[in-house]
């Protein structure tokens, strides 16, 4: 009796884990890469949601939210804090990171960014800054240099030798998305050229004497590297 009962016990065992096996176990699911940029003006903004657008981030599942805001540097450091309080008060999965993409305009030169640089870093914020302006950047899939520019307008000039039809007057939206075009298969090239040109200078602490300088291809390589996930 003993050994037969030690038996049905055996059997019963037996079963459970045979239907066991059948029941489907929970697969992890990816976490939901959420991140926000915000820009210091239109030609930010507008280059910003053309490469996420390129990367395909929307297929992806990403979110890039790109706010323009044509203030100082402090200012956008502060609206990219608030927009991040806001997300964390709803029920929505909190960004895991958050860009802040501004730049020195020489004419008149931004002195709020010693301090929204600190508060930036405060506060966990990704600070990209350029120097003068992210036109900069633009110049960088063309050529590397790390000559400075003493006005905006030479960022400008200098650009157009590249891209001729390249302006800041009239439509900007479409005037920046047709550079894009032009530059979006050289970006690695641009990559490169901006590590190499903040090795090339030996910089104070002083974020405004940067000249010329961008960070515009960390948040870049940071998009690309997600899309790849």
């Amino acid at each position: 009796m003993k050994n037969e009962g030690s038996r049905r016990a055996q059997r019963e065992k037996d079963r459970l884990r045979s239907r066991a096996d059948f029941v489907r176990k929970p697969g992890k699911k990816k976490q939901r890469q959420t991140i926000l940029i915000v820009c210091h003006g239109q030609t930010e903004e507008t280059y910003f949601k053309y490469l996420k657008e390129k990367l395909d981030l929307y297929r992806m599942g990403i979110v890039v939210k790109v706010v323009a805001k044509g203030e100082m540097a402090i200012n956008v450091v502060q609206r990219a804090l608030s927009e991040r309080e806001k997300l964390a008060k709803s029920f929505y999965t909190p960004y895991n990171s958050v860009w802040c993409v501004t730049d020195v305009e020489i004419t008149p030169k931004d002195h709020s960014i010693p301090r929204a640089a600190s508060l930036a870093k405060k506060n966990k914020i990704n600070f990209i800054l350029s120097n003068s302006c992210f036109e900069y950047w633009f110049i960088l899939h063309f050529e590397e240099t790390a000559s400075g520019f003493n006005y905006n307008k030479q960022v400008i000039s200098r650009l157009k030798t590249h891209h001729a039809g390249y302006t800041k007057k009239g439509n900007i939206e479409k005037v920046v998305k047709e550079i894009c075009k032009c530059i979006y298969d050289k970006t690695d090239f641009a990559i490169k050229n901006a590590r190499k040109c903040r090795k090339a200078h030996k910089w104070g602490k002083d974020l405004t004497d940067h000249n010329p300088s961008t960070d515009v291809d960390k948040v870049v390589k940071k998009l690309i590297a997600i899309s790849k996930m």
